[in-house]
């Protein structure tokens, strides 16, 4: 497998290709792999700056969900890896967070089945002060990469935001 970050220096024989971006993930010849699939986090929201005593507390993005597969026979081809970004923290003050995004990789196994594998976004921290806001559910497994339906998919959905919180 070519395409990512190589590295095989942690000492216990294997190679790791990692992808923190999207791009072509190539299999040169039938090969066995283990497979680990991570969505983008969410994020929180942005909490007012408050005085008085009063306290708002954003909750905390929900984690991207993740899809592991050991011993999966892999045949020869380019596969289109999408990598899910982060949620991104809002610039404004009571702003509300991004969901992360999914992530996924069509394979092509040894016995000709393509399966679609990924893992959802994380959903949105909730905010506190006035919205009191519950955390945003996560994102369910995808089903799409670059614009192809898949009907094969193993995938997990990312987990729910933290609600918000206001205190006096």
């Amino acid at each position: 497998i070519t395409g990512g970050t190589r590295n095989d220096s942690f000492g216990d024989g294997y190679f790791y290709e990692i992808f923190s971006a999207s791009g072509t993930m190539t299999a040169t010849g039938p090969v066995t792999i283990d497979l680990l699939v991570c969505g983008g986090g969410g994020s929180s929201g942005k909490p007012y700056a408050i005085s008085g005593g009063n306290n708002a507390t954003c909750g905390g993005g929900g984690g991207g969900g993740w899809t592991g597969i050991a011993g999966l026979t892999v045949a020869a081809g380019d596969f289109n890896v999408t990598i899910g970004a982060g949620g991104a923290v809002p610039p404004a003050e009571n702003g509300v967070g991004a969901v992360g995004g999914d992530t996924s990789v069509p394979i092509l196994l040894q016995d000709g089945t393509t399966v679609l594998f990924g893992a959802g976004g994380g959903g949105i921290g909730g905010r506190g002060v006035n919205h009191i806001d519950a955390g945003g559910a996560g994102r369910i497994a995808p089903n799409v990469n670059n614009s192809i339906t898949y009907s094969n998919v193993v995938g997990s959905g990312g987990g729910g935001g933290g609600g918000g919180v206001w205190t006096t």
